[in-house]
């Protein structure tokens, strides 16, 4: 009789279990699908984070290393660790590493050559990333007569191919150079 007594009072508790869990979820209005929804819900956007994070992290992680790349492709162009906006010698090989190359014409004994050089060297920081400013000397007669220059303190824009876009003179500033380049 014993272990019919305790069967009835292990079925009243189940009973009892059943009843007040289905009273619970009718007061708040829960079902069992509302309940796994919710877990799937929950997990979805646990998982949506983490995946968010880690695209977060893979973007970065290429932006860096594609800036390291182009600051070494520069260093190797340019033999310096300097960004991508120039100022710095002639070269032929220079001309068309950036969409806009500017050469400007130096003479030894000009002195507006030389104040134009200094006040561009000084804010070179100032140059965009897409210029490279060379500066070819007048005094050297084959490079004159190749870019039919005809005194110093020229500035000649040319393009990716070394075509000629643009020249002019009587520029003092960074600035008054600058605005001559298309944008």
């Amino acid at each position: 009789m014993t272990t019919a007594r305790g069967f009835s009072k292990i079925i009243i508790l189940l009973l009892l279990f059943f009843i007040s869990a289905y009273i619970a979820m009718a007061y708040f209005q829960v079902t069992p699908h509302s309940v796994r929804d919710a877990i799937r819900t929950t997990g979805r956007s646990l998982i949506g984070d983490a995946r968010d994070a880690a695209v977060d992290r893979a973007v970065e992680e290429g932006r860096q290393a594609v800036g390291e790349k182009l600051k070494s492709t520069g260093e190797k162009i340019l033999g310096t660790d300097a960004p991508p906006g120039q100022f710095t010698s002639y070269t032929t090989d220079l001309v068309g590493v950036q969409p806009y190359t500017i050469i400007f014409f130096t003479g030894t004994s000009c002195t507006v050559c030389a104040a134009v050089h200094a006040h561009i060297n000084s804010h070179r920081d100032a140059i965009p990333h897409d210029v490279m400013i060379l500066e070819a000397s007048y005094d050297d007669d084959a490079l004159r007569q190749e870019f039919a220059v005809h005194e110093p303190a020229t500035f000649i824009l040319v393009d990716h191919a070394g075509s000629e876009m643009k020249r002019w003179t009587n520029t003092h500033t960074l600035d008054a150079v600058l605005s001559e380049v298309p944008r």
